[in-house]
């Protein structure tokens, strides 16, 4: 591969555009697919089907996210390697034109990771080393990753930037590219995960290797991949709202905000889990296609609104605010104390494991509970008490009438104590129909 894993394995590289040292492998094309299991409720790590086609690694070895220190050469370091032509015959010292080409591509980088570039001379110790030399052939660029020694997270390594005097000090796209190999990013025709075919283009990837357009920013793919390393830009800390649908990323630096897929014209599956694919409709064989969506690593969303249509919502482990709106919605809070509204229509609220409610202050309240609707518990495997008190056999629920609203709560380990509650509004009474086991 390129990028980060032509350091960390210098033996697989290659790359005729960007000049890594090492034969290149012969690239493998891959078709479309999407997700053999897009259930929303799936539990475990997110999904990692998008960001794994450019971004090999969760996170780089020795690599300080939020910060990246560079000097611009004023020589040839003693470790520069002499491919696609001699450095030290035809070194050059980047104008102050040309340096604003590459502070214009770190710009865009961070405004959408979390990755801050300053500015070092060249006895402190930098990152990254940027420098210009005339190149043989074709070649515009090249870059290595900064690495560590012996796997040592705090020996970082020096790791350079080199463009080509007459076409790649120029060029924002060559620099751009050169930019994200020294983050981690790979082609996307190289390594176990790929690209397929009609997807490697530029309108995509700013890595690909696609020559028909040239573009000036990084592209959807980009962003995504970057973003699974590095997190999202430290921007958008207020409280904000996101259409879905609106774009094909959802990224989000802080604040209390929401997702709004109100004017959805079709069901909306949503996960509010950071580093899921979601969907207007059915799950699409490309991401690319229309109504897919992406929410970005490491982004926390709070509240999502349905749709008219019959949606499926699931919370993340903050405490979330769910409306699923008209039609038969299935909503899941998942962690934290959550509150759900199915809204009109014959609803179910699932929970799936011990923790997604608490008790006292921390139990999930429905709010808004009607005929038709189900509290779905049957991946808990309960036995039902009705108002009957616990046994002490365990895995037990009954439910507790109050004066607005019912209480179901759960023994898990027979000790007769309440280990789960959950506050159910909008009935006087549930019964056993009401609720799956």
């Amino acid at each position: 591969m390129a990028g980060a894993i032509a350091v960390l394995n210098p033996s697989v590289s290659g790359c005729a555009r960007c000049g890594r040292r090492g034969p290149l492998s012969q690239p493998r094309r891959q078709p479309a697919t999407g997700d053999r299991d897009g259930r929303l409720l799936r539990r475990g790590p997110p999904l990692r089907e998008l960001p794994r086609r450019l971004a090999p690694l969760r996170q780089l070895p020795g690599r300080r996210a939020g910060h990246d220190h560079l000097c611009f050469m004023n020589r040839v370091p003693d470790s520069a390697w002499t491919g696609h032509g001699d450095p030290h015959h035809s070194f050059r010292i980047l104008t102050d034109n040309q340096r604003g080409h590459v502070e214009r591509a770190m710009d865009l980088i961070a405004s959408v990771a979390n990755v801050r570039y300053v500015e070092l001379s060249e006895t402190s110790a930098p990152h990254l080393l940027v420098g210009s030399f005339d190149m043989t052939g074709n070649t515009a660029g090249f870059a290595n990753c900064p690495f560590t020694f012996r796997g040592d997270p705090d020996s970082l390594g020096i790791g350079d930037l080199w463009l080509d005097i007459h076409t790649g000090v120029g060029s924002l796209s060559v620099i751009l590219h050169e930019l994200c190999h020294t983050l981690g990013l790979k082609h996307p025709f190289e390594g176990d995960h790929l690209l397929p075919d009609s997807e490697d283009r530029h309108a995509n990837t700013i890595m690909s290797y696609d020559w028909s357009t040239d573009p000036q920013n990084l592209m959807v793919y980009d962003v995504i991949a970057l973003q699974s390393i590095y997190g999202p830009a430290r921007l958008r800390r207020g409280d904000d709202t996101y259409v879905f649908g609106q774009d094909k990323v959802i990224w989000d630096g802080g604040g209390h905000d929401r997702i709004d897929a109100r004017g959805a014209t079709a069901a909306v599956t949503l996960s509010l889990d950071d580093g899921r694919w979601n969907h207007m409709g059915a799950k699409a064989a490309s991401f690319l296609a229309q109504g897919q969506v992406w929410l970005g690593d490491f982004t926390i969303i709070e509240d999502a609104l349905g749709s008219r249509f019959a949606d499926r919502l699931a919370g993340n482990g903050r405490s979330n605010d769910l409306r699923g709106g008209a039609g038969n919605d299935v909503l899941a809070g998942g962690g934290g104390r959550d509150d759900l509204w199915g809204g009109r229509g014959q609803d179910r609220f699932v929970f799936t494991r011990r923790s997604d409610s608490g008790v006292a202050d921390q139990r999930d309240v429905i709010r808004d509970f009607a005929d038709g609707d189900h509290v779905d518990l049957s991946a808990l495997h309960l036995s039902w008490r009705g108002s009957r008190s616990f046994t002490g056999a365990g895995d037990e629920a009954r439910v507790f009438d109050l004066t607005s609203g019912v209480l179901v709560l759960i023994d898990f380990d027979g000790d007769r104590a309440v280990d789960f509650a959950l506050r159910v509004l909008g009935i006087d009474q549930l019964d056993r129909g009401d609720v799956l086991l």
